[in-house]
């Protein structure tokens, strides 16, 4: 009879671990509605260089592209651990990379993401 408890503790376990994992979760639709409303605060104002910004609990960082702003979420919580806006592509130098680096808000999954955008011109 006691053997059916163990398997319901790790159905439990399975079933809550993934919440926080779904993209359409709750959380989920909180950081990209936060990332949502930040790129459109910023949409009409000049960029020249990277710019860091605390919205909430959340960190971003401004990049310039083609005259435009990426925006990047240095740390979220739920997928996808990656969030920029709008998609495009950018590049990265050297100097600002390692300004968000040294600033401890992006994660690891970030940072290895942002890293793959240096440019060395």
């Amino acid at each position: 009879m006691k053997t059916w408890i163990p398997l319901l503790i790790f159905c439990g376990l399975i079933f809550g671990c993934s919440l926080g994992h779904d993209p359409e979760s709750a959380a989920a639709k909180h950081e990209n509605s936060v990332l949502e409303a930040v790129s459109a605060q910023g949409e009409e104002t000049h960029i020249t260089g990277l710019e860091l910004r605390d919205v909430e609990d959340y960190h971003f960082a401004s990049v310039p592209s083609n005259g435009h702003r990426i925006w990047v979420m240095l740390n979220p919580e739920n997928e996808p651990y990656y969030k920029q806006m709008p998609k495009g592509d950018f590049s990265l130098s050297r100097m600002d990379f390692e300004a968000i680096e040294k600033s401890h808000q992006a994660s690891l999954t970030v940072l290895s993401c942002l890293e793959s955008h240096i440019s060395e011109k």
